[in-house]
């Protein structure tokens, strides 16, 4: 027997013996070096059935692991494996593997930074700052947890409140702007105006 020919035997043992075990096609190319039309032909020449489409019995969490190290995206990888994009999704978060994004977009977010952030207080605008993403992709995510919005912080006024601002002496825009641009908060906040409002002042003399 040729080498070739001893080499094609032992590699159509590993087949057989792999679909045996239940081993999905996928699985057993990878671990036999070769096309699944070559693994399906041998499979159906000893009278295995072939593998039905949808969901696999069985699918190894390396063949996920393996994907996911070479930074495929979820369509690329269930497409090279060939199962559908929503059983590898869910394989994928099952073994605790974060999504991997599209060439230039933003990283993906877990939930669990979506509850961090929220708990923290955080707007949709604030938090979307500190992930990287827009703000209505941040306040999309946080309603599919049904984490309500963040308006103000704990420790903001109250409507009614006599910190607050009345509208008849309320300060100037450029005042507002200069705070909201610097800070991101609610301007609001008297005493945040109180302790702007001298530095932009002697910032505009400087100007003039």
């Amino acid at each position: 027997m040729t080498k070739t020919l001893k080499a094609a035997s032992k590699r159509a043992r590993l087949i057989l013996d792999l679909s045996k075990q239940g081993a999905p096609i996928a699985d057993i190319a990878e671990k036999a070096g070769c096309s699944r039309a070559t693994i399906g032909r041998i499979r159906a020449e000893n009278g295995f059935r072939a593998e039905r489409s949808g969901v696999p019995s069985k699918f190894s969490d390396e063949v996920i692991r393996s994907t996911h190290e070479r930074g495929l995206i979820d369509k690329l990888a269930a497409e090279e494996i060939g199962i559908s994009v929503a059983y590898y999704g869910r394989r994928r978060r099952a073994l605790g593997l974060r999504s991997h994004a599209l060439p230039g977009m933003p990283p993906a977010i877990s939930d669990d930074t979506i509850r961090e952030l929220h708990a923290q207080g955080l707007s949709d605008i604030e938090a979307a700052g500190v992930c990287g993403c827009h703000p209505s992709t941040f306040n999309r995510r946080r309603l599919r947890l049904d984490l309500p919005a963040n308006r103000k912080r704990a420790d903001w006024p109250v409507p009614g409140s006599p910190t607050l601002v009345s509208p008849d002496v309320s300060r100037p825009n450029l005042v507002e702007k200069t705070v909201r641009g610097a800070f991101a908060i609610d301007t609001a906040r008297v005493e945040i105006l109180r302790a702007a409002e001298p530095l932009v002042a002697r910032a505009m003399g400087a100007l003039t």
